[in-house]
């Protein structure tokens, strides 16, 4: 079911990553547990993220604590799917944790490809969070508790958590990533993903300008939805775009609402011949490829199953 219900996540990665050299994250540090310190500070803060420098390091909050400790007073009354999920939520944060030795996996292909132990984190915030709902709903006597803890419980969620998302979004919107850093040479982290042959033409890309010639190039606007305008004070037989194309995408461009003859250079820059003088707005287009569809139709496939697994079980108890 997981493997069909992110069919729209690894498909099109797998088919762009064998079609196209990519430039891949840059990994210099070690792989390490979080500590119990650093741990509870961030669950009773209830802070959802650490974020440091470019890494963003997520915990589990206040709410997942509390399914640890519900989950321990009231084990000996849950079903047993319940305490086969508690007890993966409990193995999965001692994988987070310090007692875990990933100083040894630090040789391996783990370190480059899982990159980060609080990954899984996210997998510990699901479960506890589960585990704390299934708690409190057994606790009640009858539907009308159940509906007044229901909302009570969610009020207290939400207004907790809106302060925690406004401290992520101001922390952000503060420290925005510079443009100018992006795809450069120097700064391994933000080449991630961009084919390898592009990285040489960061300058155009970052600084949003065209290239008509060796040496000479021109500033262009950038529009909503994939347009560029700029104004040439000549005809030029060819354009170099700040765009980057991938192989394996199928993309259309269009020169003042007509669609134009492209082709990638050999640093996979959109390059357009043959534009004449004066002012032009250049649309990029892309549309779905064949893969795209069977990703879609594989996840569709996963909701369907899931969504008449659901059904099916909520039949099957009315009976």
């Amino acid at each position: 079911m997981t493997i069909l219900l992110t069919g729209v996540f690894w498909l099109p990665f797998i088919f762009l990553y064998l079609h196209n050299q990519i430039s891949m994250p840059i990994v210099w540090w070690k792989l390490s547990g979080t500590d119990i310190n650093t741990f509870m500070s961030f669950v009773f803060n209830n802070s959802v993220v650490l974020t440091l420098n470019i890494m963003t390091v997520r915990y589990i909050t206040t709410i997942a604590f509390v399914g640890i400790i519900v989950g321990i007073i009231f084990y000996k009354h849950m079903d047993r799917p319940d305490k086969q999920i508690f007890w993966i939520a409990i193995a999965s944060l001692f994988l987070t944790s310090s007692l875990f030795p990933w100083n040894e996996l630090n040789n391996t292909f783990v370190r480059s490809t899982f990159q980060f132990s609080w990954r899984i984190f996210i997998i510990t915030q699901v479960l506890l969070c589960y585990i704390f709902a299934v708690s409190v709903i057994k606790l009640c006597k009858n539907k009308r508790q159940i509906f007044v803890v229901t909302c009570l419980v969610t009020l207290a969620v939400m207004c907790m958590q809106v302060s925690g998302q406004r401290e992520v979004v101001d922390h952000f919107y503060q420290n925005r990533y510079n443009i100018r850093h992006i795809i450069k040479d120097d700064q391994g982290l933000y080449t991630d993903y961009f084919p390898k042959n592009s990285l040489k033409i960061s300058d155009d890309i970052s600084q949003h300008q065209v290239r008509i010639s060796r040496r000479k190039k021109i500033s262009v606007k950038l529009l909503d939805n994939g347009k560029f305008k700029f104004e040439l004070s000549k005809k030029v037989k060819s354009i170099k775009m700040p765009f980057i194309l991938y192989k394996g995408i199928d993309y259309q461009v269009k020169v003042d609402g007509y669609n134009a003859k492209f082709h990638a250079d050999k640093h996979s820059q959109l390059t357009i011949n043959n534009v004449n003088k004066g002012k032009h707005t250049v649309q990029v287009i892309v549309h779905n490829s064949w893969y795209d569809y069977l990703a879609y139709a594989l996840s569709s496939i996963g909701i369907i199953v899931v969504l008449s697994a659901w059904i099916k079980s909520l039949l099957f108890s009315r009976k």
